[in-house]
Formats: C-alpha cells, structure tokens, sequence
C-alpha cells in the first residue's frame, strides 16, 4: 500500500541521516574531549601565577582576551598611564577579576560546551579569523610566555574546532527532525496499530533520542 511504502521510504531516509550524524558527531567528540582534557589539567595554582604578572606579555593578554570573548565579557575603559587624557579599550582589568576567582573560571571553561549548546557563529568565526590564525597564538608559541596560557590557548582552538564540527551537523539533524515528523504522520494514516507503530524498539530510536543530546551529556 502506499502508506507502507511512505513509512518504509521514510525508515530508510532517517537510517541515513542517523548514520550521517554519528559520523559527524565522531568528529565533533575529540575536539570537545580534548577541550576538557586540558582546562581539568590546569590548577589553579598556575592561573594565580597569570594574575600576579605585573607586566604581562601580549601573548598572556591576548589569550585572557579571547577568553574574556568566548565568556561574554566587554573590555573596560582605562586610561593611559602616560597620558590620563587618552583612554583605550582593554580586557586586562576583566582578565584579572575572571583570575581572581580561578575554580570559577576553571569549572565554566570545563562545562562551557553544555552551558552553551548552540555555537555564536559570529563570535566562533571572529574568535578564529581574528586570533586562531594568528601564529601568536599558537599553543607552543603562547607557552614561552605562560604554562597557564598555553593551556587556555589549547582550549581556545580545540573548543572552536568542536563547534565547527557540530555546525556541519545542524541541517543534517533539522532534515533528521523533519523525518521522523513524517513517520508520525504516516503511522498516523495508518489504520488499527500496525506492527510497526506500537513499542518497537527501531520505533523508540527513530522518533527520540536527537543526536545533538549525545554531546551535551
């Protein structure tokens, strides 16, 4: 019958897009890993070390800045120490009060990604085009003037890289969405529960279960 063969086109097609999203899912999961990897090898200990620099090199400014960027958090207005007339835009006064409370910082970076399920595509694609591409900014780079900060550098790039690859994954899961609407609009035309529509177990995986909930977890 033609319902039939609606919902068993619908079965394939969703087949597909599952295994199409599992697959970018699988590219997504080391980047996020490795994220959390290196903010719960940070101590904080060592960002206490970043707050008490009096001086600290462009790198170590640099790094808190993009971190200040991924947390929300506007630079402040300060004046030039030379000329109190001039004053400039700068992330280093917010930069010290995140450091002031290192667990705090800490824990927000390691759950950053559940905090913030859907990627700002205009921050995601400033934060690389404006740092991740600069060779400054490059982990072994960043190291020679921080531990610290070459560890939130790693951070910085790996926690962009996941986001990219879950971008990749949104149309894929929004037709995996449509999808499984038909099939319960389908099964619906379908008359007296058929076998197909009461408690199997392809059923419960088909219509629940999205795939973006895998990462979250």
């Amino acid at each position: 019958k033609m319902e039939e063969m609606v919902v068993e086109n619908t079965i394939t097609e969703i087949k597909q897009l599952e295994s199409s999203c599992k697959q970018q899912l699988a590219l997504a999961m080391p980047p996020l890993e490795k994220a959390v990897r290196v903010i719960k090898s940070l101590k904080k200990s060592d960002l206490d070390e970043v707050k008490s620099m009096k001086n600290p090199p462009g790198k170590v400014k640099m790094t808190m800045e993009v971190i200040c960027l991924m947390l929300g958090l506007d630079p402040k207005q300060v004046s030039d120490p030379q000329d109190l007339s001039i004053k400039f835009l700068d992330f280093w006064p917010v930069a010290l009060q995140l450091l002031s409370e290192p667990k705090q910082l800490l824990s927000d970076l390691e759950t950053y990604h559940k905090r913030h399920p859907n990627a700002d595509v205009a921050l995601m694609s400033q934060i690389k085009e404006e740092y991740l591409t600069d060779p400054d900014f490059a982990p072994k780079v960043v190291r020679k003037a921080s531990v610290a900060c070459e560890g939130l550098c790693k951070w910085s790039h790996a926690i962009v890289t996941f986001y990219e690859s879950k971008a990749a994954m949104k149309d894929q899961e929004n037709a995996l969405m449509r999808a499984r609407e038909m099939l319960k609009e389908a099964q619906m035309d379908k008359c007296d529960n058929p076998p197909w529509t009461e408690g199997s177990s392809w059923q419960q995986g088909f219509l629940s279960n999205p795939i973006h909930q895998l990462i979250g977890g």
